[in-house]
């Protein structure tokens, strides 16, 4: 080999070496800016992480919230349902053979409403139904009409309507007389079977 082919040799390997070296410097950019981009990834994966924790436990606290909110709503749409029912009760105790429309107009409900309390009542066995016929020729129309029934007169408020004297133990007189009639006392009372004597 000559001395030029060695100073060839040498020009090509300190060129290769220069090149490796942009290449080397160019790679360890590369991998600094690589680097730079882990780090805030994995910083933005610990934010990520805190806000869904953060989310959880917010969405645990609206589900707990939603409930009560439910039971609370339940809660309100039993206590009306049962208020309604208890002032159709006294509606129907105080006036036998009332109409669904007349209880409506009293209680201050609509009419789809008030019969749709008089069926959970009339299946609780606490009112009874009577259908009336209408008469083309008479020009009358045909109407339920409700009565109270003895388990409706046993309601709370109510005990002192009527009782079935074969349920009666222990009775006996106590030498006391009434001042004057019981509240909403009713002659006639449809209720009764048997009328002994009047007021």
């Amino acid at each position: 080999m000559g001395l030029l082919d060695g100073f060839e040799k040498l020009i090509n390997e300190h060129g290769s070496a220069v090149i490796l070296k942009e290449r080397i410097a160019l790679a360890n950019d590369q991998y600094s800016a690589l680097s730079l981009k882990l780090s805030l990834c994995e910083s933005r994966v610990v934010e990520i992480d805190g806000e869904n924790k953060q989310l959880r436990l917010s969405l645990e606290h609206a589900k707990v919230e939603i409930q009560n909110l439910k039971n609370l709503t339940e809660k309100s749409h039993s206590e009306r349902l049962q208020d309604a029912k208890e002032k159709i009760l006294v509606v129907v105790a105080n006036n036998e053979g009332t109409t669904d429309q007349q209880i409506a107009q009293t209680v201050g409900i609509g009419e789809t409403v008030a019969t749709f309390h008089l069926e959970e009542l009339r299946k609780a066995k606490m009112v009874h139904r009577s259908d009336i016929m209408g008469s083309d020729w008479a020009g009358s129309a045909g109407r339920t009409e409700w009565s109270i029934a003895h388990a409706g007169r046993g309601y709370p408020g109510h005990e002192w309507d009527l009782f079935e004297v074969s349920k009666i133990s222990n009775l006996r007189g106590t030498g006391h007389h009434f001042a004057s009639a019981r509240p909403d006392y009713k002659k006639g009372d449809k209720g009764m079977t048997t009328i002994y004597a009047e007021l």
